[in-house]
């Protein structure tokens, strides 16, 4: 009987065994969630996360010089040539053009991406790369309409793009890091943008992104308009358009995502958005919004109002210059770093040694009115690697716990 009670404790340890060696490699998989601009870098931030929402306004995160496009892009037409079935090489090669400012070749790319999913039967594969061509397509037109010069007497660029947009929404509805659904949002903004004669003009000259939450009003002039309700993940998504899109420059962006971190109770981090878009303002860039200017009085009253909530804005605006000539020296030091591999013909495409020898320089001290706020949007990533561990050892604890009750049961 004692030899029955031990094979049967054994039987049931090397079950439990079994079923964590199954669970917990699962728990380990990124969930996988896609947006546009969508090409193998897009995969590099599903790995890791979005960079802090401080990281996003001050401008340290990942922008790479044109010559790493134009290595990859000479490099992957070269593989589609090969292998014309490859079709996340025509997202390489479309973004590839965009990045570039080639829109015209970024949409040609897509089209041969079209053909090539029009001899693919119907499949799993064929409906992820369905997504991200309409995503990406979409994408590339309206860049094609505001590089063009925004011209509103010609917007079917930005028309198309905003159906392509709405179709790649259709097909994976939770879009990565909420991206998708806020460029739609601002597109449309742009289609039909707010007019003075609008029965909320005298609050809210132009409409917001976010025009009531929970019932107050909360304006800020010239930004992105929604009727929607509010979401929880508004600055992630707004974040995700600066990092993997083009909104690094955009007055409007960086505005709306204020207003969304002043929704979120974080107007320490409000005011360092808009000291970002009153720098690109004064830069010259423009809102596509025509009566935003660097002199426009209603900016200085979303300012007033900022400040009205903090006891000490100038430790934000020090911070702001500190942390903005901070990273533009990560930035440029960065990119040197690359420039040196790329002139040499390294690629971190095709090298992994392309970072060996790369020392991170760390960033300034944030202020204790900015670190709640940055930690509350720290990086997916890292809140669901926690995640994982924590449940990862409760699992390993449970089991533990088990095996040593079953083994007392069965003790003889």
């Amino acid at each position: 009987m004692d030899c029955q009670r031990r094979a049967r404790v054994a039987l049931v340890c090397r079950r439990i065994a079994g079923v964590l060696g199954f669970i917990l490699p699962l728990m380990c998989l990124p969930a996988v969630t896609l947006a546009c601009l969508w090409d193998r870098d897009t995969l590099r931030y599903e790995a890791k996360g979005l960079p802090g929402i401080v990281e996003v306004i001050t401008g340290r995160f990942e922008r790479e010089p044109p010559l790493y496009y134009e290595m990859r892009l000479e490099r992957v037409t070269r593989e589609i040539a090969a292998d014309p079935a490859r079709l996340d090489l025509y997202d390489d090669a479309g973004v590839a053009c965009d990045r570039l400012h080639r829109g015209d070749e970024a949409v040609e790319w897509m089209a041969k991406k079209r053909a090539a999913l029009d001899a693919m039967p119907d499949s799993p594969e064929k409906k992820d790369h369905e997504y991200r061509y309409h995503a990406n397509l979409g994408t590339f037109l309206a860049h094609q309409w505001l590089r063009g010069g925004a011209d509103r007497a010609s917007m079917q660029d930005m028309l198309d793009g905003c159906e392509h947009i709405k179709r790649a929404i259709e097909i994976n509805p939770d879009a990565h890091f909420g991206r998708e659904k806020y460029q739609l949002l601002a597109m449309e903004w742009i289609i039909s943008p707010p007019t003075p004669d609008e029965p909320d003009h005298d609050v809210n000259p132009s409409g917001t992104i976010f025009d009531k939450l929970d019932g107050i009003d909360r304006p800020r002039p010239y930004t992105i308009r929604t009727t929607t309700e509010w979401r929880p993940d508004a600055p992630d998504g707004l974040a995700g358009l600066i990092v993997m899109g083009d909104a690094w420059q955009s007055v409007d962006i960086y505005n709306a995502l204020g207003v969304a971190l002043q929704a979120h109770g974080h107007t320490s981090l409000d005011r360092l958005a808009i000291l970002r878009a009153r720098e690109l303002i004064q830069s010259g860039k423009q809102s596509i919004n025509e009566q935003l200017r660097a002199d426009d009085p209603n900016l200085d009253k979303a300012v007033e109002r900022i400040d009205s909530f903090l006891t000490r804005p100038e430790q934000v605006d020090r911070f702001y210059t500190k942390a903005r000539a901070a990273a533009d020296d990560w930035h440029a030091k960065r990119t040197a770093f690359m420039m040196e591999r790329l002139e040499s013909g390294r690629h971190p495409d095709t090298d992994a040694t392309f970072w060996d020898g790369y020392r991170e320089t760390k960033p300034p001290r944030l202020p204790g009115s900015l670190k709640s706020g940055e930690q509350r949007f720290a990086t997916n990533s890292v809140l669901a690697l926690g995640l994982v561990v924590l449940i990862g050892i409760g699992l390993i604890v449970g089991a533990i716990v088990i095996i040593m009750r079953v083994s007392r049961w069965w003790r003889p």
